[in-house]
């Protein structure tokens, strides 16, 4: 009865489940997040400040495709790309990452504010150094 019922809101809103509960203020992200972490056995990030974002996954993985499904890559253990998300029904997106970066993925949970600002901070970085890079390629011709 109950996953009819899950099956039904998904239907209704468009949303999983779990956005669906944060969206109409039955939980916050961040109680919803810690429980479904407590359920799934996933770790559960309040803040994204001590990570930094894999340059693997900075060149395999556009920034229009980590802003549009809120994901980023915070770590790797073992060969296996720590994927921090505040979705984590929603798995084709992290089998996409696993398809373009060439290695297995792992769902970390974080706040969906969290990981928009590690996305920005990342990608911004990354088309500075870009930047830098050219000017002394220029400098040497």
């Amino acid at each position: 009865m109950a996953e009819l019922r899950g099956k039904r809101i998904e239907e209704e809103l468009g949303l999983t489940a779990d956005r669906a509960l944060v969206e109409k203020q039955v939980l916050s992200e961040r109680r919803m997040l810690s429980i479904l972490g407590q359920i799934l056995s996933l770790s559960y990030y309040e803040t994204l400040d001590a990570f930094r974002v894999p340059e693997d996954f900075l060149h395999h993985v556009p920034i229009g495709f980590a802003r549009n499904f809120n994901l980023i890559a915070i770590g790797q253990e073992n060969g296996t790309l720590l994927v921090a998300t505040s979705s984590p029904l929603s798995l084709h997106p992290l089998d996409d990452i696993a398809a373009r970066v060439g290695c297995d993925t792992e769902p970390v949970l974080a706040p969906a504010q969290e990981i928009a600002a590690l996305i920005n901070q990342a990608y911004e970085r990354d088309r500075e150094i870009g930047d830098v890079l050219e000017g002394f390629e220029m400098d040497i011709d």
